[in-house]
């Protein structure tokens, strides 16, 4: 299981988290450079809407799909949880995540068990990681509404993997943004799509998005 940040951890799991910082780092740096390379003397450009800067990349409406976009989105820049968890297959990655997450929360550690067990969330939400599962200990093809990721397994996961995200609303086009509204080189961009289903999304440009940053959002490096 992928190390609890904050908690105790064995050295596989320390490992995994150096090489995710040096990720992060090196994701940075490349960044840097873009934005120095690009300083200064460039004409003014059209300012352009978060979405025609962001590249949504769709995901199957299968039940299992906030696990997807975040294995996909983190996969995409070589972080946790997508850079360890890769075997080929959709189906066997996403089984991976939630059985790691169900063992997270049977180990009863961390401000976001203790915060699920406060509100009277923690049979829920472990209920519903687990539903996804067969009593074969193989993923279901498909589950239902009851069986959804949201907010509280975003929450699970940020703390296991040390995961950065921002989390943009769609209808017909990208709206805005849910809460945290910081985009830096090593943050994963969700997309929550009418109000029922998770997709992910790349930056276009790096270098556009840099100097015609969108309203909706702040830059930080």
């Amino acid at each position: 299981m992928a190390s609890l940040v904050g908690d105790e951890t064995d050295s596989d799991d320390e490992e995994q988290f150096l090489d995710n910082n040096k990720q992060k780092a090196k994701l940075k740096k490349d960044v840097d450079e873009l934005k120095k390379n690009n300083n200064g003397g460039s004409r003014r450009l059209r300012q352009r809407s978060l979405g025609q800067q962001l590249s949504v990349q769709p995901v199957s409406k299968n039940g299992h799909c906030l696990y997807i976009a975040i294995l996909q989105a983190t996969r995409d820049k070589g972080l946790l949880p997508g850079s360890v968890i890769d075997t080929g297959r959709w189906m066997d990655d996403v089984l991976k995540l939630r059985q790691e997450m169900i063992a997270y929360l049977n180990a009863g550690k961390g401000e976001v068990v203790r915060n699920l067990i406060a509100t009277n969330m923690f049979g829920t939400v472990r209920q519903r990681i687990q539903g996804g599962i067969t009593r074969n200990n193989t993923l279901k093809d498909s589950v239902p509404s009851t069986q959804w990721g949201g907010g509280p397994e975003i929450a699970i996961m940020t703390k296991m993997y040390d995961l950065d995200y921002v989390l943009l609303e769609k209808e017909n086009a990208i709206k805005g943004v849910i809460g945290n509204n910081i985009i830096t080189a090593s943050t994963a961009i969700l997309v929550y799509s009418n109000r029922n289903h998770y997709e992910w999304a790349k930056v276009r440009n790096w270098t556009t998005f840099m100097r015609q940053t969108p309203a909706q959002v702040q830059i930080k490096f």
